[in-house]
């Protein structure tokens, strides 16, 4: 369903063609404490996905330990320190004399990265953990660098990109992992689960505690990572099989184990995805020099091939959780539409240059919800943005108990792509532009929603389409208008309306448990009797 295409994160050297030639080439446990004999991987044997599973049910079986924190001289230093800190070993190659189609970069910790992971390679001679070598840190002062040596940190986590080095395929970290395509630039992420979020008991948050990475063979660039899974609630076993291109396309396969001495989790989160929103052209801020600031503009969403949704982001005054039941999509992603400098003018981040992800189910995910989190933010460093799709409690689902007793595991599969702003995902006019006019003397809102596309663009003005606008019953609508474009050759959908007057039993209401869920809804056919739509369906929450 995707084209090949995705962005990569912000200008990383990196090189996964690097070894460490000061650690010897040995067989390492698989687990962080395990031996060969609990791992029941040797110095020969074949690593696998099996073999990660093997630990998470066992860590299932165990009390949840937290991680250790990264040490203090990496939290007490300044931006500028960690920023010139980095981690360069001998260069070696990995794979024989043949130039490494990708190269590796090792990432040493900082705050806003989360814990330190174990990394390890699966070579032929069996599996070899990456250790920390002082003597391979530069940057920063000397007297950093001996704090940093004598602290003896693991590493945060490790990019991968081309030989050029010039832009990053990947990376992975504690909690995060994202990939982009050529020429773009990684902005948004996906995180392993998100296990009760939102809820009255706090989130279980998984984090990976381990990476193996298998490098790929020959001249071709795919490759195998397996991560082990860890939280309060689960444990899990994830493989991801990538392959690079002009969109980088990751095959995740995923197994979660409850762990036994915790208490069944409310909900758990497939395939979360999150990105960052300060404002746009619909919700502005005055005091930035800039217009726009977000790696993401949208939610999109496919619940078939004639079916597609498009929910504006936004940056709301409280946390606001949107829900939108039914079977599982086909597909649904955070995507960068806007790919006009003049609508960012930041030479630092380049915000039109964002990669946009999206997941496709693999198999059977059964009905659910899919789930939109929006959380209030004032700074770009805050990814506030989180899409993911939420199973209904069914006896595949990790909160059901089979009656031998031990917590059903639960599995699931997609794919994920990550491709370049701007991509158009299906044939349908898509939302350009959604912009607000809020008239506060008589409580009207105006919504003007700019629909463009190749086949919509060809329309001429006097074509008899047709605005089709959807609302709940608590709002009226009082004119709408559809044009003709002419400067960028779409057609403008201007919908007024008037929303309720909240009392004061509503307002009581609000303040205990948020704003009401009031979705508009519009999308443009051509004629009143033809039933297919000319374009995607947009959606707003309107929050009165």
């Amino acid at each position: 369903m995707m084209p090949e295409s995705c962005h990569a994160a912000g200008r990383l050297r990196v090189w996964l063609a690097i070894v460490l030639t000061a650690v010897a080439t040995v067989a390492l446990p698989v687990a962080a404490s395990g031996s060969e004999e609990e791992s029941g991987v040797g110095p020969a044997a074949a690593f696998s996905f099996d073999d990660v599973d093997l630990l998470a049910r066992s860590a299932a079986a165990a009390p949840y330990a937290p991680p250790a924190a990264i040490p203090e001289v990496f939290t007490t230093a300044s931006d500028d320190l960690l920023r010139d800190l980095r981690y360069v070993p001998p260069r070696s190659d990995l794979w024989g004399d043949a130039p490494a189609p990708l190269q590796l970069e090792l990432r040493m910790p900082r705050p806003l990265l989360g814990q330190a992971v174990t990394i390890n390679l699966v070579e032929s001679g069996g599996v070899r953990r990456l250790e920390f070598v002082p003597e391979s840190l530069v940057g920063g002062n000397a007297e950093f660098l001996d704090k940093v040596s004598q602290a003896s940190p693991a590493f945060a986590g490790f990019s991968v990109a081309h030989p050029d080095g010039v832009r990053a395929i990947g990376a992975f970290f504690a909690s995060l992992f994202c990939f982009a395509g050529r020429n773009s630039r990684m902005a948004s992420f996906s995180r392993p689960a998100v296990i009760d979020i939102a809820s009255g008991n706090g989130e279980s948050v998984a984090s990976f505690r381990e990476y193996w990475l298998v490098p790929p063979s020959g001249d071709d660039d795919q490759f195998t990572v397996y991560a082990l899974m860890d939280s309060p609630a689960m444990t899990g076993a994830f493989s991801f099989n990538v392959q690079p291109g002009t969109s980088t396309v990751v095959d995740v396969h995923a197994v979660l184990h409850r762990r036994v001495a915790a208490a069944a989790p409310a909900m758990i989160g497939v395939a979360p995805l999150v990105s960052m929103f300060l404002f746009s052209e619909t919700v502005k801020e005055a005091h930035d020099y800039r217009p726009e600031v977000h790696n993401a503009d949208g939610l999109l969403v496919s619940n078939s091939e004639t079916d597609w949704q498009w929910i504006p982001l936004s940056n709301p005054k409280r946390l606001t959780l949107s829900a939108l039941p039914g079977a599982a999509p086909k597909g649904f992603g955070l995507i960068q539409r806007d790919t006009n400098f003049d609508h960012y003018q930041d030479l630092r981040t380049a915000y039109e240059e964002s990669s946009s992800v999206w997941v496709e189910p693999v198999g059977e995910w059964g009905p659910g919800r899919l789930e939109l989190m929006e959380i209030p933010s004032t700074k770009e460093i805050h990814n506030n943005i989180l899409a993911y799709w939420v199973p209904d409690r069914t006896a595949a689902s990790p909160t059901a108990t089979p009656a031998n007793g031990e917590p059903a595991p639960i599995a699931f599969d997609y794919r994920l792509y990550w491709s370049p702003a701007g991509i158009q995902m299906h044939r349908y006019g898509a939302v350009r532009d959604t912009r607000l006019e809020r008239n506060g003397d008589d409580g009207t809102l105006t919504f003007y929603i700019d629909f463009e596309g190749s086949d919509l663009n060809l329309l001429p003005a006097d074509t008899g389409l047709t605005s089709v606008v959807e609302l709940p019953k608590e709002i009226t609508l009082v004119d709408k208008q559809l044009v003709k474009n002419r400067v960028t050759g779409g057609w403008r959908l201007i919908v007024k309306v008037a929303l309720p007057r909240p009392g004061v039993l509503d307002g009581i209401l609000t303040a205990r448990s948020g704003p009401p869920e009031l979705w508009v809804a519009a999308y443009l056919k051509q004629g009143e009797n033809l039933p297919e739509a000319l374009t995607e369906t947009w959606r707003y929450r309107v929050n009165p």
